[in-house]
């Protein structure tokens, strides 16, 4: 049997922990930090005091706890190079290397290698500058009515900003709702370009969005469920981008087809990362669009989603250890028998801190937990939680808890999520109540 050490903190990396700690090779797992949550879970340990880029501290803690495997949860690890440095130590690493992952750091550079291996993606223009872009943004928001602006480098999910002509109210006018969203447009480059980053400026898509995520060894990829997530803080899809406010898995936008052709994708990408001699490894995040012109991709992330994670793991039957051990090993055409799936639908809510996506306050005590424990309709994954030395929970970042309902369909699996949600409570909590909606309206 095997150690498994997990990197992060998050909603995720909890996922990640109650999935693999269910395996039958796995003899405990280390979080490296791990949060309140992934410390009450069954032969899991949380190694605390280690930052997620602090390289010679997560390998001393390897090194110490016997450590075989080490799965990379969050992004900013990957962009410095934790998966070289581990193997160099010989420590087996699940995650893509630095310069596999820079198709999540680089947007940019992403949508060069979409383009060269014919994956259609939306019309952008790339510049450091708001004056070699003026033209191009008014252009964009007549044409498409509104812009959508992105920090080509690594922002925490929060690097996108999507500027609208009916996010202005009709009594402003045509002119001045287009002149608006402008402004709001310019605003939001001249943030990304303080920080001496590239500004992508994209044409605005229309339509139902998913998120398509698979595992791969470099050669052979398999596709997890797909799943769809809500970006925006508030209902309707209104207010800033997030991390995510919460996600639905499967969803009815991805058809058969649409399914097959995501696939072809998917090899197409990873045969192109072989031949540039950066093969990609590890879990692969393809965030898409469903317009009147069919599939778009409009981003991609080196590594599992976050809340599709906790949306997709519970209805997956199979051994996740055994799946990313296959991936890192390059043995993954092996275990496709480990793609099994429970029948039914998974919703993750996120329960949030008022304020989130902006300024908020921490330490609000959170109550109610414990009497989720027992329930078989819904899990419960922390995200920005600490537990005191009382035990005491307390919230500790933007996104704090994710409710998981499951069901046998996505009627039942939101219905179970928000009645869980229901007994959980934090001082200015705040979450979405229509995740799910698109799904239910295509049902």
């Amino acid at each position: 049997m095997v150690n498994v050490g997990i990197l992060g903190k998050g909603g995720r990396e909890q996922a990640f922990t109650w999935k693999i700690a269910q395996s039958e090779l796995v003899n405990k797992v280390y979080c490296l930090s791990g949060n309140g949550g992934t410390a009450a879970i069954k032969n899991a340990e949380n190694i605390t005091g280690v930052g997620e880029l602090d390289f010679n501290a997560i390998l001393k803690e390897i090194r110490h706890h016997r450590i075989d495997h080490v799965i990379i949860g969050p992004e900013a690890p990957l962009e410095k190079g934790i998966v070289e440095f581990l193997d160099e130590e010989g420590i087996i690493c699940s995650a893509p290397t630095k310069a596999a992952s820079k198709l999540e750091w680089s947007k940019l550079f992403a949508k060069d290698v979409m383009a060269e291996v014919g994956i259609p993606i939306a019309r952008y223009k790339a510049t450091n500058s708001i004056t070699c872009i003026t033209d191009y943004i008014s252009e964009t928001v007549d044409s498409c009515g509104g812009v959508v602006i992105k920090d080509d480098a690594l922002a925490a999910g929060k690097g996108v900003t999507v500027c609208r002509i009916t996010d202005f109210p009709k009594s402003y006018g045509d002119a001045q709702r287009k002149e608006a969203t402008i402004i709001e447009a310019y605003k939001a480059i001249e943030d990304i370009t303080k920080k001496k980053h590239v500004v992508l400026a994209e044409e605005m898509l229309v339509g139902p969005e998913f998120s398509f995520i698979g595992v791969t060894d470099g050669k052979t990829f398999l596709p997890l469920l797909p799943s769809e997530d809500y970006k925006r803080v508030f209902d309707h899809d209104k207010g800033p981008n997030t991390g995510s406010m919460g996600s639905l898995t499967p969803t009815p936008i991805v058809t058969d087809e649409i399914n097959t052709q995501m696939c072809i994708y998917a090899e197409r990408l990873i045969a192109k990362m072989k031949r540039r001699g950066t093969a990609y490894k590890g879990i692969i995040y393809f965030g898409c669009i469903k317009t009147s012109d069919g599939v778009k991709v409009l981003e991609i992330n080196a590594r599992g989603g976050d809340p599709e994670t906790q949306s997709t793991l519970p209805l997956l039957e199979g051994d996740l250890y055994k799946i990313l051990h296959a991936s890192a090993t390059e043995q993954l055409d092996k275990v496709e028998s480990e793609f099994e799936w429970r029948h039914g639908a998974a919703c993750c809510v996120v329960l949030a801190s008022g304020g989130y996506p902006g300024e908020y306050k921490k330490g609000y005590v959170i109550n109610g937990l414990e009497k989720l424990v027992d329930r078989k309709d819904a899990l419960v994954f922390c995200a920005g939680v600490q537990r005191l030395g009382d035990g005491t929970v307390v919230t500790d970042g933007g996104r704090v808890v994710d409710i998981v309902g499951i069901g046998p369909n996505t009627k039942a699996a939101v219905k179970n999520a928000y009645s869980a949600l229901k007994g959980v409570r934090f001082g200015h909590m705040h979450y979405r109540t229509d995740i799910g909606h698109r799904a239910l309206d295509m049902v």
